[in-house]
């Protein structure tokens, strides 16, 4: 009865999805990706390393879908509900891990699932296809994690709970570098829910790994320093912002993700933000409000445990893309799904306390809350179904932003509407020009709808346009890699290869490119 209830809120929340398009990354993704068509595994390897399991459940849902997009939503809302049962699952073993009474396991795990499957914070990572790979790597984390505390605590089975715990980590490795902070989320379980390592001693372990990497950025420094030097390179993904500058603007970030779980008000598909600096109140709150949830969590280890876990687990959840490697977009609602986990545990835990003293006051809250959260994420859902109302919502809510000026222009091409699209791509430009830069993602699969209408001169004038305000190297190699596809196209590969060598000159990995490099020199060969 409970599942069925899941399904039938999670169906009711999630229905609409089946009839929204293809968004953003999308496309260099899955509609003109490619490398996932072919459903060759050794290709996913070489170009989507590290992220092999979610590029290969992409192909196996192009080989039965192709671009029929309600196929990859249908996938994407199975693979949420599993993140559900994974919930439901971890939230039952640490409750077993304290040996709390049966009636809060069951009320606990249950309201932590329910909560989570409606969840309207949750709905960018269900709707938004390129995002399953947040929440493959939220099943693999959480299975993971309770997998360990079956088999830390069981009597039996316990070489298959962790192998199950290995596999799973290693699945996770293998689909977003989220995965990483995985022993450090076990070493909670050991110190607070297992209670079987002294503070005092992971203190220490602590202090003496401090000591190492000091010892060892010593001896980098004596050899020139070209480790570390490789080190930060392989740790960031833009240059745009030092370390400190990215982790500055976190401190606000997270608490806005924290305030959006309780009051989904506005949900956006980009936050357009400058970075913040310590000059902003904003970042002096969030810094606050984390010294504040971080000493409460310390007070209560005890008494409390699962209210520090799950405080604890929320911050560690956010470590990789919200602290010190700096990622090109500073915010995104997708980056709160996994850490969403704990957040919906804390709430669970503290509804569990609630409910033992005001049951019919608190059962009523309740079905209150899991009828509006669903209607916001049926909402939500329903408004990404519309593209163009959707991104004039987006606009409303910031103004002026390049990516949703070309998104809107890309769906008024898909319309046949030539007039709106036209419009629209060219206040991109005008913003672009503005701003002094130009997000480039949806920019090259406007270029390229317009190469499949037949407008490849209208495409290469836009083409070279955008290349002059794109900043970033991996940009400019897929402005050069689409326009060189212009000319690949109409058999005139040795024109291309000129801009395909410059777009690998910007990006060698770029994967447009190289297909096309090795196309021409193919089809030159033959000639």
């Amino acid at each position: 009865m409970f599942f069925a209830l899941i399904v039938i809120l999670v169906g009711l929340a999630y229905f609409p999805s089946l009839s929204v398009p293809f968004y953003l990354d999308d496309y260099d993704s899955i509609a003109n990706n490619p490398v996932i068509q072919s459903l060759d595994f050794n290709e996913i390897s070489k170009w989507y390393s590290m992220r092999e399991v979610g590029y290969l459940t992409l192909a196996l849902d192009y080989q039965l879908y192709g671009t029929e997009v309600p196929g990859y939503h249908l996938s994407n809302i199975v693979i949420h509900l599993l993140v559900v049962c994974a919930v439901l699952f971890f939230t039952k073993t640490i409750c077993a891990a304290l040996k709390l009474s049966e009636k809060q396991t069951v009320y606990l795990s249950l309201v932590a699932a329910i909560i989570f499957a409606i969840l309207p914070l949750n709905s960018q990572s269900v709707v938004y296809v390129i995002q399953r790979l947040a929440m493959l790597t939220a099943l693999f984390y959480i299975l993971g994690l309770g997998c360990y505390i079956k088999f830390r605590i069981s009597d039996s089975n316990k070489v298959l709970w962790l192998l199950t715990t290995v596999v799973l980590f290693v699945l996770g490795l293998h689909t977003k570098q989220n995965i990483a902070t995985f022993p450090i989320a076990i070493l909670l379980i050991e110190i607070l829910l297992l209670k079987e390592l002294d503070p005092r001693r992971i203190t220490g372990l602590l202090l003496a790994g401090l000591v190492g990497l000091f010892l060892l950025h010593l001896v980098d420094f004596v050899n020139g320093g070209k480790y570390v030097s490789l080190l930060d390179s392989a740790s960031r993904e833009t240059d745009f912002y030092t370390r400190w500058e990215y982790l500055t603007h976190q401190f606000f970030a997270i608490w806005m993700y924290i305030s959006k779980f309780f009051y989904p008000f506005p949900l956006r598909l980009e936050y357009g933000w400058e970075n913040l600096t310590w000059s902003s109140s904003l970042v002096w709150l969030g810094f606050g409000l984390t010294i504040a949830a971080l000493s409460i969590a310390y007070k209560l280890r005890a008494k409390h445990p699962v209210i520090a876990f799950s405080i604890l687990l929320y911050f560690v959840l956010h470590l990789v893309e919200s602290s010190l490697i700096p990622i090109r977009d500073l915010s995104f609602e997708h980056r709160a799904y996994l850490p969403n986990v704990a957040l919906t545990i804390l709430v669970a835990y503290l509804w569990s306390i609630l409910f033992s003293r005001f049951k019919a006051l608190v059962l009523l809250a309740t079905c209150c809350v899991v009828l509006f959260f669903t209607y916001v994420t049926h909402d939500r859902v329903t408004l990404w179904g519309d593209p163009i109302e959707f991104y004039r919502h987006e606009l409303r809510q910031e103004g002026e932003n390049t990516r949703m000026y070309s998104g809107l222009a890309v769906k008024f091409l898909k319309k046949g509407d030539r007039v709106n699209a036209t419009k629209w791509f060219k206040i991109t430009f005008q913003v672009a020009e503005k701003l002094g830069r130009i997000q480039t993602g949806t920019v090259v699969a406007y270029i390229d709808l317009l190469n499949s209408q037949g407008k490849e001169g209208e495409a290469k004038y836009y083409g070279i346009k955008a290349l002059e305000l794109a900043s970033r190297n991996q940009d400019k190699a897929d402005l050069l890699a689409v326009m060189a596809k212009l000319d690949v196209v109409q058999g005139q590969c040795r024109d291309a290869m000129g801009m395909i060598n410059r777009a690998l000159r910007y990006h060698p990995e770029n994967i447009n490119a190289n297909l096309l490099k090795k196309q021409c020199e193919q089809q030159l060969q033959v000639d």
